[in-house]
């Protein structure tokens, strides 16, 4: 009986828990999406100027007051730097530091960190979550093919200032570098070329529904075969929280179901050993026992069968919280103690009120 309340308490805290702690990764929405809206137009792309004057003519429409941002995103040529280091592909998309500063500004954001040296490269982030990758992270040295030079990755960015799946991944993880000014200027002859163009609004959820015969759902990836990739923050936003809700009230449902279940094999329990019980107490009784140590016996017993499987549940949903901190860059324990408190709360609350019909039962017969 132990291990099955122990097992639908852990359920119960881990499926609240995981999807409580989506809502980390919701509260970062800004950060991720810095844009209210943002195009990259692939290289010959046709219809740039006429997609990018029906996003600017529906922004009007709605009386937005927006600013724009452009950024040219060369794939340079590079090979090995020596025949001991694999690279994912022979293209790296790079973008200059004077553009990774100029987007962070428009975005509103505070830049603290400085440019990379002329041999040396930043890996840009496109989501925060991107962070957790980076603490196994083992860098890596490029061979330029123009100009000949190789360079070092030292390190991240801050910030975000091209949102996921917009531009084309280089590998598994991160989708472009920041370079020196200079040395993105020598890069002449770039295997192809892509421009993000970024607007600005103080409230992004204005936006929403923006170019909607451009974005399928807020969004056109990057690797969908068209000419261009696009997202639309406020679009994005609206989904995300509908989705989030709705599978945060499955997850309390499902987390009161087996929290119910697990305290049904408790009063099943407890109501199925009634009248042994009776017994005992009226044995003791009889021997001596007073009312002051009837209720001391009767409070140990009920504690230890409520609060001992509750106790190890716990210890089974931290370990799996921990593991699931592994996935996440900002801490999730605040999510998960509100959690798990607020489980515990229900339990000694309901171990007090069975207690107090235990008792009431017991006390019927026994005086």
């Amino acid at each position: 009986m132990f291990f099955a309340v122990t097992m639908l308490s852990t359920i119960s805290f881990c499926s609240l828990g995981v999807f409580a702690s989506i809502n980390v990764v919701s509260g970062l929405f800004e950060e991720d999406y810095p844009a209210a809206v943002g195009y990259v137009s692939k290289t010959g792309n046709p219809y740039r100027e006429e997609h990018l004057s029906e996003i600017r003519a529906e922004l009007s429409e709605r009386k937005l007051d927006y600013t724009e941002d452009q950024i040219k995103i060369k794939y340079a040529s590079v090979q090995p730097s020596s025949e001991h280091v694999e690279i994912a592909r022979n293209e790296l998309p790079v973008i200059s530091f004077a553009d990774y500063k100029q987007a962070v500004l428009q975005a509103g954001f505070t830049l603290t960190e400085q440019g990379p040296g002329y041999n040396e490269a930043i890996l840009m982030i496109s989501s925060q979550n991107d962070r957790s990758k980076t603490r196994h992270w083992n860098k890596r040295e490029y061979m330029l093919n123009e100009p000949q030079i190789v360079i070092t990755e030292i390190g991240f960015t801050d910030h975000v200032i091209i949102p996921d799946n917009l531009l084309d991944d280089f590998d598994e993880s991160f989708e472009a570098v920041i370079i020196h000014d200079a040395l993105y200027q020598q890069i002449k002859q770039p295997a192809r070329q892509d421009v993000y163009t970024g607007f600005y609004l103080d409230d992004f959820t204005q936006t929403a529904f923006v170019a909607s015969d451009l974005a399928d759902h807020g969004r056109t990836r990057y690797d969908a075969h068209k000419s261009y990739s696009i997202s639309v923050s406020g679009t994005l936003y609206i989904l995300r929280e509908s989705m989030y809700r709705i599978l945060l009230f499955i997850a309390m449902l499902l987390a009161a179901v087996f929290f119910i279940a697990a305290g049904s094999f408790l009063y099943f329990r407890l109501y199925a050993d009634l009248d042994r019980d009776r017994k005992q107490y009226l044995i003791l009784m009889k021997l001596g026992l007073t009312n002051k140590e009837f209720k001391r016996m009767v409070t140990w017993q009920l504690a230890t069968m409520f609060f001992l499987p509750t106790f190890v549940a716990v210890i089974h949903s931290i370990f799996a919280f921990i593991a699931l901190q592994s996935l996440f860059y900002l801490s999730i324990a605040t999510k998960m103690g509100v959690v798990l408190f607020s489980f515990m709360l229900a339990q000694v609350l309901y171990f007090f009120f069975i207690r107090f019909h235990y008792l009431r039962n017991l006390k019927k017969t026994l005086l």
